[in-house]
C-alpha cells in the first residue's frame, strides 16, 4: 500500500498525511496470485464509516478469477480516515470522486504493473458499494478520466448504493439526531470531545447531507447525470440490497430497492439491476449467514461475469423480467431492455428473491420530486420558488454546488458591486414512499394569478419527453423526477407556487 501522491488542492496536506490510499489487494504469503487479464484494472470504493478492509475477500475473488472470469488487477481506494465517526475533517462525494479520479493517476506512476500499461489504452472498472457509489458517481460526473491518459472508464457497478437517498437519514436531524449521532461518537471516541464531533459537536458531515432523502444534492445530481450521459455510456450494473428486514417499507432499514435503482431514471444509461436477498452491511461485507453468502455468491458471479462481458446476457444463473399489467415477466436474454430485473433462473430452488418481489409489486412505492418552472422548457424556464409549508420534507433550506443564488448589487461609488451568494429558497416538493405506479395529476396554483388551467402546464418525468397537460405518468418502483412548466402570461409579480394538487388520475 502506499500513500497517494497526487493530491492537489486544500485538503493535500489532510489526504497526504491521513491515509487516503489506492491499497493493492494481495495475496497471503501462501497464496499465488495468478496472471491478471491484459490491460483491465478494477477499483473498489468501499462506504460510509468504513475502509479498504471491507473489500478483502471480493477483492480476492476478483484477483483470483473463476468460471466467470479471468483473473483482475485490483486496487481498493480507502477513504476510511475521511469518513470516520467524530472526524473533524469529513470529505463530500464531490471531493473524494476528485480524490479516486487521483488515485488512478497515482497507480499508473507507482505500481508496476499500472506503470507498465499507463501509455496504453486501459479499461478501468469502477466498484462502488453503499457510499462508495456517490464517489464512483461523482468520479464520473466529473470527469477525472480525462487526466488519465488513454485509460477509460469501461464497466460501473454500484452495491446496494441509495443514489437516491437512505431511509436513515430521517434519523439525521434536530434533537434526535444529537441523541443518536452524538451519543454514538462519544460511545466510539470514549469521552465528549466537540472540537472532533462529539456528542454536543457537529453531528451532520457531509456523507450524511449527500445522503439525505429528497435533498438538493440528490436533485444535482440527477440533473447532472442527464447532463452527463453520452452517446456510449459505460454499461453499469446496480446491485441493490433488499434486506432482511421488510423489503417494502425500509429494507433492512438503510437502502429501499426503489432509492438504489437507476435503470428506469436513467434509460440512457442502459442499467441492468440484479437485486439481492442480503443485508446491507453483509454486502460483501462482514460474516453473512449461509442464505445470504449463497445470493453473495451468485452476485459476485454476476460481477464477474458483467465485467467481463459488460452485460449479464449469457450468465445461466439469472434470467431478465420486465414489469407488465401480469406483473414480473420473463424474457428472453438478448431481448432484454434498459429496465430489466435479473433474478434466478431457478424459481423453484430460489424463492425468497420472487417473494419479496411480490410484495414490492404490491406496494408499489417509489419517491417523487416535483419541480416548477415558468416558461418553455429549454427555451426560457426559470425555477419558481416555493411558498412555506408546501414540502413536508423539506422544510429547511439546504444547499449544495448548483443550488445557490446569485444577487449582483449596484455599481456603487467605489465603480463596484457586490455579488452576494446565498442558498435559494426552496424550489422542490419531495413525497417519500406514497405514489403507487399508474397516472396522476398535478394542480399547480401561482400567488399572483391563483390556479393554472391543465392546457397551460408541460410535464417532463425524469428528463423524457415533455407532454401537455397535467398528467405525470409514474412508472412502478422507480423514483420520479418531474419538472413542470407553466406556461402563464407575463407578470411584474415576481411568480411563487403557493399550492399544488397531487391525485391519482381517476381522483376526481
Amino acid at each position: 500500500m502506499g500513500v497517494l501522491p497526487t493530491v492537489r488542492g486544500r485538503w493535500a496536506p489532510l489526504l497526504l498525511t491521513g491515509g487516503l490510499l489506492a491499497a493493492c489487494a494481495r495475496p497471503t504469503p501462501t497464496e499465488a496470485l495468478p496472471v491478471p487479464a491484459d490491460h483491465k484494472v478494477a477499483f473498489l470504493v468501499h462506504g460510509y464509516i468504513s475502509n479498504a478492509d471491507e473489500f478483502s475477500e471480493m477483492a480476492r475473488a476478483l484477483t483470483h478469477g473463476g468460471e466467470h472470469g479471468a483473473p483482475l488487477h485490483v486496487h481498493r481506494f480507502d477513504f476510511g480516515t475521511f469518513s470516520n465517526v467524530g472526524s473533524d475533517h469529513n470529505l463530500g462525494a464531490e471531493r473524494l470522486g476528485l480524490a479516486l479520479g487521483e488515485s488512478v493517476q497515482a497507480v499508473q506512476k507507482t505500481c508496476p504493473v499500472c506503470a507498465s500499461w499507463a501509455e496504453e489504452p486501459v479499461d478501468v472498472t469502477l466498484v462502488g458499494r453503499s457510499f462508495g457509489g456517490y464517489v464512483v458517481r461523482e468520479a464520473l460526473l466529473q470527469d477525472v478520466e480525462a487526466d488519465w491518459g488513454p485509460w477509460r472508464v469501461d464497466r460501473v457497478v454500484t452495491l446496494a448504493s441509495p443514489l437516491y437517498g437512505s431511509t436513515l437519514t430521517r434519523y439525521s436531524t434536530g434533537f434526535l439526531s444529537i441523541i443518536i449521532n452524538g451519543g454514538i461518537r462519544t460511545a466510539l471516541m470514549g469521552f465528549v470531545q466537540p472540537e472532533r464531533g462529539g456528542a454536543f459537536g457537529r453531528v451532520i458531515d457531509a456523507q450524511i447531507r449527500a445522503m439525505r432523502l429528497g435533498s438538493p444534492y440528490q436533485l444535482d445530481a440527477h440533473d447532472r447525470m442527464a447532463a452527463w450521459v453520452r452517446d456510449d455510456p459505460p454499461p453499469w450494473l446496480v446491485v441493490p440490497s433488499l434486506g432482511a428486514g421488510d423489503p417494502v417499507r425500509k429494507g433492512d432499514g438503510v437502502v429501499r430497492f426503489s432509492s438504489a435503482n437507476v435503470a428506469a431514471v436513467f434509460p440512457a444509461l442502459h442499467a441492468q439491476t440484479l437485486p439481492v436477498v442480503v443485508r446491507h452491511g453483509n454486502m460483501f461485507a462482514g460474516e453473512p449467514p449461509s442464505r445470504e453468502a449463497r445470493e453473495l455468491d451468485r452476485a459476485l458471479a454476476a460481477v464477474r461475469h458483467f465485467v467481463d462481458q459488460g452485460t449479464l446476457d449469457g450468465l445461466d444463473a439469472v434470467t431478465p423480467h420486465h414489469w407488465t399489467d401480469d406483473g414480473l415477466t420473463p424474457v428472453d436474454q438478448g431481448s432484454a431492455s434498459a429496465q430489466a430485473v435479473w433474478l434466478p433462473s431457478d424459481q423453484a430452488s430460489d424463492p425468497d428473491v420472487f417473494q419479496r418481489f411480490d410484495r414490492l409489486a404490491r406496494a408499489d412505492l417509489g419517491d417523487v420530486w416535483l419541480r416548477f418552472h415558468l416558461g418553455y422548457p429549454g427555451v426560457d424556464a426559470r425555477p419558481l420558488t416555493l411558498a412555506r409549508g408546501l414540502s413536508p420534507l423539506q422544510s429547511d433550506t439546504e444547499w449544495s454546488r448548483l443550488w445557490l443564488d446569485l444577487e449582483v448589487g449596484d455599481v456603487d461609488a467605489s465603480g463596484t458591486s457586490v455579488v452576494r451568494v446565498a442558498p435559494m429558497a426552496r424550489r422542490h416538493i419531495f413525497l417519500p414512499d406514497v405514489t403507487p405506479s399508474g397516472d396522476w395529476t398535478v394542480g399547480v396554483s401561482l400567488a399572483s394569478s391563483g390556479p393554472i388551467p391543465p392546457e397551460r402546464l408541460r410535464v417532463q418525468v425524469n428528463g423524457g419527453p415533455v407532454t401537455v397537460g397535467n398528467t405525470v405518468p409514474v412508472t412502478p418502483l422507480q423514483n420520479s423526477v418531474v419538472d413542470v412548466y407553466i406556461i402563464a402570461e407575463s407578470t411584474a409579480a415576481v411568480p411563487m407556487v403557493s399550492a399544488v394538487r397531487w391525485r391519482p388520475a381517476t381522483d376526481r
